[in-house]
């Protein structure tokens, strides 16, 4: 897209209006290409803000969606447990590296611990590791994940004896933590639905399930 770097001039504190729908996202991708810092997009509500990501998203792997409740009360009431999902997501994908993050104006207003802070709030574990049951379960606790009989949905946690069930954010299946003792003696991925074993891991990395730990 070389004629997208002579049509386009980017100056700082200029202002660009009148641009397609198309036309914004390939200007935001041009500028986000010839850029190192990441690109942060505000839109005027939560509509809006998923019409931008459906059209820059198109184009690339690095943009990313923080969406948030557009009224104040949905905060008292329940909020998505779908947005919350998603916006977790995002957060470790800023760890990761550069990327485009589109929100709402309610998502920019909300209060979130500082990149340098949140960068520490992962664990990895290990096939072999040492580690005491319990001590697991209080750093998922601490994380943010719910206890609950089964796993169904990500963020929640279950205990059986010695095996301890797990559905972390950004997996698309849960994992069964196996104790021998005080050691891991078998990490595995498993099926929702029959409770089959699908593979095993090495190791895994667990994120919070929360934005505050």
């Amino acid at each position: 897209m070389k004629f997208l770097e002579d049509l386009f001039v980017y100056k700082n504190n200029t202002e660009v209006l009148g641009l397609t729908q198309e036309l914004n996202s390939f200007y935001v991708l041009n500028y986000f290409n010839n850029n190192v810092d990441n690109i942060l997009i505000v839109a005027d509500t939560l509509y809006e803000a998923n019409k931008c990501f459906a059209a820059i998203s198109t184009y690339t792997d690095n943009c990313f969606l923080f969406p948030m409740d557009d009224f104040i009360i949905s905060k008292a009431l329940a909020t998505s447990p779908e947005f919350k999902i998603n916006r977790l997501e995002t957060l470790n994908k800023i760890k990761q590296g550069k990327c485009i993050v589109i929100t709402n104006l309610m998502g920019l207003l909300h209060f979130l611990p500082s990149k340098e802070d949140f960068k520490q709030l992962s664990m990895i574990v290990k096939k072999g590791q040492t580690i005491k049951r319990d001590e697991l379960i209080k750093i998922l606790d601490e994380y943010g994940y719910i206890k609950d009989v089964m796993v169904s949905a990500t963020g929640e946690y279950a205990i059986r004896g010695f095996i301890i069930d797990l559905f972390i954010i950004q997996d698309d299946h849960p994992i069964r933590i196996e104790f021998f003792g005080d050691e891991i003696d078998r990490i595995s991925e498993f099926d929702t639905l029959t409770g089959v074993i699908t593979s095993n891991k090495k190791n895994i990395s667990i994120f919070p399930a929360s934005h505050f730990v």
